[in-house]
């Protein structure tokens, strides 16, 4: 038998096996990545006939970019992330059955991608050994409570904070010296951070 003919066969054998088996096109999806130099690939993968609506919005909610994108049509860009104000953000994809949603922070003009609430602790960042900026990804909109103790003694406490993006900047300027434990209590955990004000 030919060879050329066995190799076709198979080929076309293959793309028949993915065609049924694997669904024939691929779903809808929302991409989003990291690059060097905090710019982020952000992409849709629309194989509907239906529209949707592309956002980056912040803990606030204020819209910091928004893009529709037609059915059955794909989207892409490279977005400078560098400009942003520090805090978490979530790219949102909406108008298929199933919304998409990815979370990010930017502290310092450097963005991370953030994990999985199951997956994520609080993020506790000094700026300027002035500033202690504490981040959590409160993605079921649980009570959190975050309480410096200084010699075992509550100096500042921050009670009942909501967001599903929680951002908060506090202020060492007016806190006594000495070395405080940061604690940030939700839900039944407590997740401590070592501080010292000089």
């Amino acid at each position: 038998m030919n060879p050329k003919i066995i190799i076709t066969s198979i080929i076309f054998t293959v793309l028949i096996m993915v065609e049924i088996y694997g669904g024939g096109k691929p779903e809808n999806c929302l991409l989003f990545s990291l690059t060097s130099g905090s710019k982020a690939r952000l992409g849709v993968v629309n194989n509907s006939q239906k529209p949707c609506n592309l956002e980056i919005i912040n803990s606030n909610g204020s819209v910091f970019f928004s893009k529709s994108v037609s059915g059955a049509q794909n989207y892409f860009q490279i977005i400078d992330l560098s400009k942003m104000e520090d805090g978490q953000y979530q790219v949102k994809l909406a108008g298929f059955e199933k919304d998409f949603e990815k979370s990010f922070q930017v502290i310092n003009r450097t963005a991370t991608i953030l994990k999985k609430e199951k997956d994520v602790d609080p993020v506790f960042q000094l700026v300027d050994n002035e500033t202690l900026m504490v981040s959590y990804p409160n993605i079921n909109n649980k009570k959190v409570n975050i309480y410096f103790e200084l010699n075992n003694e509550v100096v500042f406490e921050d009670n009942e904070i909501r967001g599903t993006l929680l951002s908060k900047k506090y202020s060492l300027k007016k806190l006594p010296k000495g070395e405080y434990s940061v604690n940030l209590n939700t839900d039944g955990r407590l997740f401590s951070y070592p501080l010292v004000v000089k």
